[in-house]
């Protein structure tokens, strides 16, 4: 028979009987007398933490031992595993975690935003104030400074630099055809001129010579007829877009009066 062979070893160092597979291989065939566990509480650099009690845990910056839900949760490894800071370490953490020297009184100081320029005190001190008295102004209305001014082209601020000539022709997004919009509605009511509906919402300012081809009458009041969108389309959908006239709009008004339906 062959000769049995002990799978079994003893630890030099905590001195229990553990499996070979429980220590490190010197070589080959050979095995370390100290376990992995034993070799690895001589490496650490830290002390062991103590068990914490069934639904708690030790926080790895203040040491405390807290219930689990004093801690923030994290998706890792396909689990929801507890954070390894309680949520009043990470607060303090994620609030002290850039370096910034203030603008105003440099001195040095930390903060939890990456683009901060001004330390606490420097805040308080000189923008809380101007808050303040900001908001005692009475800005509303005509006392605003911007009330009543239409800005056009590079002082408007919802301007594209990148639009060519071509696209803001296109886009209509050229001065005075907003104006000539609200001219429109407000002659009419802001009523359909052809079902008598009036505005929801839904009305368009429609070109009666159409926005295409007739460039000297794209922003004059008379060219234009207010409608809802029900009535937009199906003027469309019957004379198609881009070569309308003032008679097909005239002729599309005249059917739906005597029809009393659009056509």
């Amino acid at each position: 028979m062959g000769r049995l062979i002990n799978l079994d070893k003893v630890c030099r160092v905590c001195g229990k009987t553990k499996q070979l597979e429980m220590f490190a291989k010197r070589s080959k065939d050979k095995y370390r007398n100290e376990c992995k566990e034993c070799t690895n509480l001589k490496k650490r650099k830290t002390p062991v933490p103590p068990k914490p009690k069934d639904g708690f845990k030790f926080c790895a910056s203040c040491k405390e031992e807290k219930s689990l839900d004093k801690f923030s949760v994290r998706f890792i490894l396909g689990k929801n595993r507890p954070y390894s800071y309680c949520k009043e370490c990470e607060r303090k953490r994620d609030n002290n975690r850039y370096a910034h020297t203030c603008n105003v009184c440099h001195k040095e100081y930390r903060s939890g935003r990456k683009d901060s320029h001004h330390c606490k005190e420097c805040h308080d001190e000189h923008f809380i104030k101007t808050y303040s008295l900001l908001g005692t102004l009475d800005l509303s209305g005509e006392k605003n400074p911007m009330y009543g001014k239409q800005r056009f082209g590079k002082e408007n601020p919802n301007y594209k630099p990148n639009k060519t000539d071509d696209e803001r022709e296109h886009g209509r997004l050229f001065e005075g055809y907003g104006v000539w919009r609200k001219a429109v509605y407000e002659r009419d009511d802001y009523t359909c001129q052809c079902c008598g509906k009036k505005s929801e919402g839904d009305i368009v300012a429609h070109h009666k010579d159409a926005y295409s081809w007739c460039k000297d009458r794209r922003t004059d009041v008379d060219n234009g007829v207010t409608l809802c969108q029900r009535c937009h389309h199906a003027f469309h959908n019957k004379y198609g877009r881009g070569k309308n006239t003032e008679r097909q709009f005239l002729e599309f008004i005249s059917y739906y009066k005597v029809e009393n339906t659009l056509p």
